[in-house]
């Protein structure tokens, strides 16, 4: 996956984030206002509920003998004046479903309330106080009592709504937070796959033929691979993670085993061309160890002359060549003035380090893990077939070239021969 197309699948994660954010939002302000609303019915409904209960009283004294009819009326009249108020409020805040089809029948009672008191009027007026304290007991009691179960109904239908949104926004908020974090799960599995980079081959030097490798081109080493002045070398640290690997791991595996196989010098030249082409590398020399020196044993993308041109190293000597043997720690070497850079890694084997592997690379892979990591791997698995110098110390004049782990052809083999 490109970075293009992870960025547009991270900015479609954020924008399901934000509509799962928004649904619930929603959702928590429908249940919000049902439950509000049927706080506002509550406050209704209580208030007509004790102008109800007052309403029997004052209907029970007007009609009682020796109480003022006239104060009693007026009474009468406010209070259904304040219970239709309050049904009109009822009507006004946009009951539910349940709650719109119980408003008529309150509406209705107060509606009959409203005649039996005109009634109780027309006989107070012709002066039947006994009809009027008939009706205002009976019926009017009964219109009250009908009233009260009407608004109770009303009560419960909008409780019963509020609790229903409620449910209905917590399982809505449920499901959305779990489809979105199923979307995020399977988006960041997506994002953590790694960036697949095409790198491209590196160009071959100027004067390399159809066939041949990069570190074929017989000139000189571009960096010195072993300065008589040169500082300690610094230990080897692992590069930053960078987009995309420079060394092809299947590719270097194959050299590992090609070099499992060598029988021969000619099949190790061969291969370490191989290991050249891996690493993008210039060229290569095999040092090997002799009591207190190293001795340039083999090379790979030199003119054979050099390692006449180099000689031993004494191990005191402070470069990264000498470092690498004695401490058996991989060493670098930076470039310096448009020259390449050096990996020099140890040459261990079960007896100890036998000697080093320098290659020379492209300015900047020097500092790369991996390739540092496959210096060390080519390096291991020569240390199991290049045998060792012989004990005495001697210049190699001319240089010798390495030969396979075999038989040598007499006890004291001569320096070229090189091997165990």
């Amino acid at each position: 996956m490109t970075a293009g197309l992870r960025w547009t699948l991270f900015l479609l994660l954020i924008a399901a984030a934000a509509a799962a954010g928004y649904a619930v939002w929603l959702a928590d302000g429908r249940a919000a206002a049902a439950t509000a609303r049927a706080g506002q019915v509550d406050g209704y409904i209580d208030s007509a509920m004790v102008d109800l209960s007052e309403l029997v009283t004052v209907q029970f004294a007007r009609v009682t003998p020796a109480q003022p009819q006239d104060q009693g009326a007026t009474r009468t009249a406010s209070l259904l004046s304040r219970i239709g108020e309050q049904a009109s409020g009822l009507a006004g805040i946009g009951l539910s479903t349940a709650g719109a089809t119980v408003l008529p029948e309150v509406t209705a009672g107060l509606a009959s309330l409203m005649q039996v008191d005109q009634r109780v009027r027309e006989y107070q007026a012709d002066g039947d106080e006994l009809m009027a304290a008939d009706l205002a007991v009976s019926e009017g009691r009964l219109g009250v009592s009908a009233m009260m179960a009407s608004l109770r109904k009303l009560r419960e239908a909008e409780r019963g709504h509020a609790s229903a949104e409620a449910r209905a926004a917590a399982t809505q908020q449920a499901a959305v937070v779990g489809g979105a974090a199923l979307v995020w799960l399977a988006g960041l599995l997506v994002l953590a796959r790694p960036v697949r980079v095409e790198v491209a081959a590196p160009p071959k030097p100027s004067g390399a033929g159809e066939g041949d490798t990069p570190s074929a081109s017989g000139s000189e080493p571009d960096y010195d691979l072993a300065p008589a002045s040169e500082p300690v070398a610094k230990a080897a640290k692992p590069a930053a993670a960078s987009a995309a690997p420079v060394v092809n791991l299947l590719e270097a595996a194959a050299v590992c085993r090609d070099l499992a196989q060598v029988t021969d010098p000619a099949r190790l030249d061969a291969v370490l061309g191989k290991a050249s082409a891996v690493l993008a590398a210039r060229g290569m020399v095999i040092w090997l160890g002799a009591g207190e020196q190293l001795f340039p044993a083999a090379s790979q993308g030199y003119d054979p002359r050099v390692l006449a041109r180099l000689g031993p190293l004494d191990r005191r000597e402070p470069n990264a060549t000498t470092e690498a043997w004695t401490r058996a720690e991989v060493r670098t070497v930076a470039p310096e003035g448009g020259s390449n850079g050096a990996v020099v890694a140890p040459m261990i084997s079960v007896d100890g380090c036998r000697g080093v592997l320098a290659v020379e690379v492209p300015p900047g892979r020097e500092s790369d893990a991996a390739s540092q990591a496959v210096v060390s791997m080519f390096a291991s698995q020569l240390a199991l077939i290049v045998g060792g110098w012989p004990s005495t110390s001697a210049p190699a004049t001319p240089a010798p070239e390495p030969v396979a782990d075999v038989e040598p052809a007499s006890e004291q083999p001569e320096p070229a021969a090189g091997a165990n």
